[in-house]
């Protein structure tokens, strides 16, 4: 799990779980978020610790009563943190929000890589090479953003809170099913294998999405279509670390297999309408050149960065 917030951001996360801890009792739920959060870094934990014991110690040196803050928060390890920050010459920068905020925690995966979640609500996420989730759940909602990449979803059945993913084309909303969801920076593709989902675009009126169903959604516009069996088969291929082509493009075959390598293909003009077809490891870039190559008759040359092109033979 990756969390990549600034020193800052995790500070201010910090500070929104001390106000709902301050506020009110957390539920059951929270707490387990809260521990969770906390045991993603070392920093998260550091901020929280030293927020909580520059509150005490504001607290007593205002002559104030400590409220809802158990004895071995005030002291001990605290008190050494309380120190250390002192001694930093650090100064909290204000109180925390009277509105507590959810944090969001970031999940990002590298090229190539492949990541599979379990939330705190029982849903499991797997998410593709090169993509970017933020997950935000609350006593009343499950609010996900999918960035960039592609990403699997399992949901949890929870009527009581949807579970919203977000993306540049629009929203997709399940109570208790499975989609998967392609992310651009303003459009998505939605892929719909259990139950149904709604979904949402600009201000264009909710459209439900069915099992073996696709969308493809922008701001403005949202078409589905019926898939086929062996289409949806296709679709959840990556997850077994597949990439299988019937019938696309060469140039748009190169674009899929680049997307989870670090070494880039590129495909000469003249044979970029090709068609291919075939079963190929996600993360072999080179040896789907090599197979492309043998069965289209065509060659393949080596760039000095490495980058391989697909061209005709002379």
């Amino acid at each position: 799990m990756a969390d990549r917030l600034t020193a800052a951001e995790i500070e201010t996360v910090a500070a929104d779980w001390l106000a709902r801890e301050d506020a009110r009792a957390l539920t059951t739920a929270e707490q387990a978020e809260l521990e969770h959060w906390l045991g993603l870094d070392a920093r998260h934990h550091g901020a929280y610790i030293r927020l909580r014991a520059v509150s005490a110690r504001l607290d007593l040196l205002r002559g104030q009563k400590v409220q809802n803050v158990p004895a071995w928060r005030r002291w001990g390890p605290v008190a050494a943190a309380v120190v250390l920050l002192l001694a930093a010459g650090l100064a909290w920068r204000g109180q925390p929000p009277s509105t507590p905020q959810v944090a969001a925690i970031t999940y990002e995966t590298a090229k190539g890589e492949m990541r599979r979640l379990t939330l705190h609500d029982g849903s499991v996420v797997e998410i593709n090479t090169a993509s970017r989730l933020r997950v935000a759940f609350s006593d009343g909602a499950r609010q996900l953003w999918l960035d960039q990449g592609e990403a699997n979803f399992q949901v949890a059945r929870d009527p009581q809170r949807p579970f919203t993913v977000h993306t540049g084309g629009g929203s997709v909303t399940a109570v208790g099913t499975a989609f998967q969801i392609l992310a651009g920076a303003d459009a998505a593709r939605v892929t719909v294998s259990e139950g149904t989902v709604s979904l949402r675009a600009g201000t264009m009126a909710a459209v439900p999405l069915t099992r073996n169903h696709e969308a493809h959604m922008t701001k403005t516009r949202i078409v589905t279509r019926a898939m086929a069996l062996p289409d949806m088969e296709r679709r959840a291929a990556w997850r077994d670390g597949r990439l299988v082509f019937a019938g696309e493009t060469l140039a748009d075959a190169a674009a899929e297999v680049s997307r989870y390598s670090q070494q880039r293909i590129k495909v000469d003009g003249a044979v970029a309408q090709r068609r291919v077809g075939g079963i190929f490891r996600s993360t072999d870039a080179e040896g789907f050149a090599q197979a492309v190559a043998a069965s289209l008759q065509l060659q393949v040359t080596r760039d000095a960065d490495g980058t391989l092109t697909l061209e005709a033979r002379p």
